[in-house]
């Protein structure tokens, strides 16, 4: 997930690495000694608020007072943030659940939580496993992008290394 990873550029333990739109916010918003490094398109069909089949849940609006699991700070924060904007909530009228995916996952199997705003590939397993009634999906609500970042220090210290670690991803 995005937010710890930040938090591993943060500190140096991490050189470059790819997280969603939103953990770099939050990571700047705390002084978190990260450059971007590139843009990169959105998971697109990627992203998705999840709710079991049967469970009264078919639209997001019907997610409020309801449990729903998601990461905090992650592109599946913001994304359940968004879509409950556009369907006239707000972030308050559902119980958060913070969650790390997999613990989230079993809180999902295990009917702990009422829906989930998730990414790939857990949301992929979800689907596989479950299919699950998808409530939306990142571009219905969002345009976002993801991004390659690095530590600030390593960026300075080895600018040749990070930008042949981009070309090399604009490749791949």
């Amino acid at each position: 997930a995005g937010p710890p990873l930040v938090e591993a550029l943060n500190v140096g333990a991490v050189n470059v690495g790819w997280v969603g739109d939103a953990p770099p916010i939050f990571g700047q918003s705390g002084g978190a000694a990260i450059v971007y490094v590139a843009a990169l398109p959105g998971n697109l069909d990627g992203e998705a608020i999840i709710a079991k089949e049967g469970s009264g849940i078919d639209t997001v609006a019907d997610l409020k007072g309801r449990k729903v699991a998601l990461g905090r700070g992650t592109s599946a924060h913001n994304l359940l943030v968004a879509a409950l904007e556009a369907n006239g909530l707000q972030f308050a009228d559902v119980e958060a659940a913070y969650l790390p995916p997999a613990d989230a996952a079993a809180a999902f199997a295990s009917d702990q939580v009422d829906a989930w705003s998730i990414w790939d590939p857990f949301l992929a397993i979800a689907e596989t496993r479950y299919q699950p009634k998808v409530l939306v999906r990142s571009p219905e609500v969002l345009e976002v992008n993801t991004y390659f970042l690095a530590n600030r220090d390593f960026a300075k210290a080895h600018p040749a290394v990070v930008s042949t670690v981009a070309a090399q991803l604009a490749v791949a």
